[in-house]
């Protein structure tokens, strides 16, 4: 059979990065390319009531963390490897965004702020100065932990290029003794905040290890007193590292290589934003137990993912498959406005937690977001020279300085959104970028739902499982119905109770399928367009673009 007569395949806008990019190598090369790594923690540290006052609002990452409800690991934060390959292989370093057919996209401050609610004021996580004795310095600031005996004596840190995660384990809350002195209780806070620091937050490429630039930080909060905790950008940080681990995923073709950055982010960034890859859950309101006492104990836009059942269960190896269906992506199938305030009052009645909104009026600026010994314009030219590190602080000096004027340098949005304006970007950017992965069939099989999926990876699954709420609507309003015509009267409770289910299962169907691409907003008298083909008729399929 003769080969198909293809287009020829566009070009990236850096032709030296084309040739090693793994979208490059998978298409035109046809290298089978492998799932990514990724290092995600196989164990969950539970906060210590005497660390409240200072871990701060970077411990809402871990709070959430789902239980195995069937015997398996305990509290492990689950990362899709399938689902953040296909990402890496979009992501173009010239531009830092994932290139879809449907246009560009990309992870920004008020997604750090919306899901994860970290800080983005105050110091960027810049250079700090490590000694070579650090390992000594660490071993003897904790070597007098007051532990409880029955987990046995302490080891020896191994060496190793930062603080062991083996090593660290030692330290947990639940190690302590019940009498520990306040040394103690500092010492197993560091601990955690390594941990946290580097296999949640900011992870690197080596899978034994915390980097050893976030030592000092640690230390710090460690031992702060609780109304003087030193605050840092650990948002801009967490989002710089991870458009750094995008640029060098996006051209590693090895078997078992690394993403670093912060893969919960983008896992969570592309749960709100695409259908594609994104797991059914538990989609209710959250209820009065998400709720604290104080604003900033309410929810974040996470907790639904990460603190709901189901979701930490929804790992596949679909590499392949999601490729194919990123390579579909079309309009219907993307949430570009997941925050909206009907969407965010859907999820969460009661409000989300004021960390989620406290640094609003940083989300448009133009500043250079820094982590460690590199900035995002840096990344942004691909180079890294190794600097002593004194020189290193005196170098990344003016980026820090960039930073502090943060507030003042916000971009002004210049009107609102348009869907001509829309079509005539598409019109620019189609031609000029490789918006799939691999060629798509004119004539695609439609997908068969059946009840047993659990990954919604496109809207056949989506529309499923709004087909079994409807189904449920159905079977509880028949229950209702059958009552009065038996002449049984109902409580104004059991009402209540019936009105309760009947809505409840109405917005299931919402966020299971409908209002994510179609509702109509509030107050508005533009008509929304019903589920399309696809791909969108204003965009006819021209094979590779």
């Amino acid at each position: 059979m003769a080969a198909p007569n293809y287009p020829p395949t566009p070009e990236l806008l850096d032709p030296n990065l084309d040739s090693e990019h793994r979208s490059f190598l998978r298409f035109v090369e046809r290298r089978p390319l492998q799932e990514m790594r990724t290092r995600a923690p196989g164990e969950m540290l539970y906060l210590d009531e005497r660390w409240y006052g200072r871990c701060g609002s970077s411990a809402r990452l871990v709070e959430g963390w789902p239980n195995e409800p069937d015997g398996g690991a305990k509290g492990r934060l689950w990362l899709d490897r399938s689902l953040l390959t296909a990402l890496v292989d979009r992501w173009h370093a010239e531009t830092h965004t994932f290139h879809m057919p449907c246009g560009e996209m990309s992870p920004t401050l008020q997604d750090v702020s919306m899901i994860l609610g970290l800080p983005l004021t105050g110091d960027p996580v810049g250079p700090r100065v490590i000694t070579d004795d650090w390992m000594d310095d660490l071993q003897e600031r904790f070597a007098l932990v007051d532990r409880d005996p029955v987990h046995g004596p302490l080891t020896a840190h191994p060496h190793v290029a930062g603080p062991s995660k083996s090593w660290l384990m030692q330290f947990r809350a639940e190690y302590l003794a019940d009498d520990a002195d306040d040394n103690s209780v500092s010492r197993s806070l560091e601990a955690f905040l390594l941990w946290m620091f580097g296999y949640i937050m900011i992870n690197n490429s080596h899978g034994n290890c915390v980097d050893r630039v976030l030592m000092p930080y640690a230390r710090a909060i460690a031992e702060a007193e609780d109304d003087e905790v030193p605050t840092w950008s650990w948002g801009s940080a967490v989002l710089a590292a991870t458009y750094r681990g995008l640029c060098d995923a996006s051209c590693k073709s090895e078997p078992h290589s690394t993403l670093t950055g912060c893969p919960l982010l983008l896992q969570l960034w592309a749960y709100e934003r695409f259908s594609v890859g994104r797991p059914m859950v538990d989609l209710e309101p959250y209820d009065d137990g998400f709720y604290g006492d104080e604003d900033d104990e309410r929810p974040t836009m996470a907790t639904l993912w990460i603190g709901r059942k189901g979701a930490h269960k929804q790992v596949r190896r679909v590499y392949p498959r999601l490729v194919d269906n990123f390579d579909k992506l079309c309009a219907q199938d993307v949430m570009r406005e997941p925050y909206s305030t009907e969407l965010v009052a859907m999820r969460a009645p009661l409000g989300l937690s004021s960390l989620c909104t406290r640094d609003a009026h940083l989300w448009l600026t133009m500043a250079p977001m820094m982590y460690g010994g590199q900035s995002d314009e840096a990344v942004r030219i691909q180079t890294a020279v190794a600097y002593p590190s004194c020189t290193w602080l005196v170098k990344l000096a003016p980026w820090i300085g960039y930073w502090a004027d943060a507030g003042e340098q916000v971009v002004v949005p210049d009107g609102p959104h348009t869907d001509e304006s829309f079509r005539a970007y598409l019109a620019w950017y189609q031609p000029r970028t490789r918006c799939r992965i691999t060629y798509a069939s004119d004539n695609q099989e439609a997908h068969q739902a059946s009840t047993g999926d659990l990954y919604a990876s496109h809207r056949d699954e989506a529309l499923a499982g709004a087909m079994r709420a409807c189904r449920l609507v159905d079977t509880h309003a028949s229950s209702y119905l059958l009552r009065p015509e038996a002449g049984d009267t109902m409580s104004d409770s059991e009402h209540r109770e019936a009105w309760n289910n009947t809505r409840n299962s109405v917005r299931q169907v919402l966020r299971a399928y409908g209002d994510e691409f179609f509702a109509e907003p509030i107050g508005s008298s533009h008509t929304t367009p019903t589920a399309g083909p696809s791909q969108p008729e204003q965009y006819p399929d021209q094979g590779l673009k």
